[in-house]
């Protein structure tokens, strides 16, 4: 299971990012989901503590992801970044 950030789904709703859409579609179709929210406030603590059983936590939210790797030793999957493909 992967559990992903609001804002990867948003990436794919709205399309207006063609190298976000990609890695966000990419990640939508492998495997199964378990949907998070943006920032590192307390819902998005909850998210990142209550995914522990996730392979992985992504996400395209810088902030989210920095917060939440200094914590990940506590609690929750390792957290990823998500990048576009370098052009």
């Amino acid at each position: 299971m992967i559990a992903i950030d609001t804002n990867v789904i948003v990436r794919v709703v709205t399309a207006d990012d063609p190298g976000q859409l990609a890695v966000a579609l990419e990640v939508l179709r492998s495997g199964e989901l378990w949907v998070c929210e943006s920032g590192l406030d307390f819902a998005d603590a909850l998210h990142l503590a209550s995914s522990s059983e996730a392979q992985r936590f992504v996400t395209f939210d810088g902030p989210l992801a920095k917060r939440a790797k200094k914590i990940q030793r506590e609690v929750g999957p390792p957290v990823d970044l998500l990048r576009m493909a370098s052009s």
